[in-house]
């Protein structure tokens, strides 16, 4: 008869620690509690990762919108010093100091006659053509020409 005794107190002990740590209402709710946090925090890192991808997508578009804005502050610096070319040729030709190119010679005539710009430019038409490229807008592939 104490054995049976002995046997049922222990596993009246057993049942006693198995609803303490494992059937435990408290303990359940441990569990589930953890369980909810992991999920949670996956989410949250799921979440984090998509953004850090939609930033550097978003960053790159930046990139490329501030290489076009340069693009297109370059273009328009090129078109203001085009029209300052121009604007400085109609001054020349209403000031009578580029006759040369309405009659069609190659270099312009100073005071002397000597058809040279103070020997700076003489046998050089580099200079013309490099004018003229900027005047059109395009380089001119044929070399220097007579005009």
């Amino acid at each position: 008869m104490t054995a049976v005794i002995i046997i049922v107190a222990v596993v009246v002990i057993l049942a006693i620690i198995l609803f303490a740590t494992v059937l435990s209402p408290k303990r359940r709710e441990e569990r589930r509690l953890r369980a909810e946090r992991d999920r949670a925090a996956e989410h949250h890192r799921g979440e984090a990762r998509q953004r850090e991808q939609r930033a550097a997508v978003t960053e790159q578009r930046a990139s490329e919108a501030r290489l076009e804005a340069e693009r297109v502050e370059q273009e328009a610096r090129l078109e203001r010093e085009r029209a300052t070319l121009h604007e400085n040729r109609a001054e020349l030709h209403e000031r009578g100091l580029a006759d040369h190119e309405l009659r069609g010679d190659e270099t312009p005539a100073d005071e002397t006659g000597t058809g040279t710009r103070d020997g700076r430019f003489a046998a050089n038409r580099e200079h013309d053509r490099f004018e003229e490229e900027l005047a059109t807008g395009r380089p001119e592939d044929d070399g220097p020409r007579a005009r």
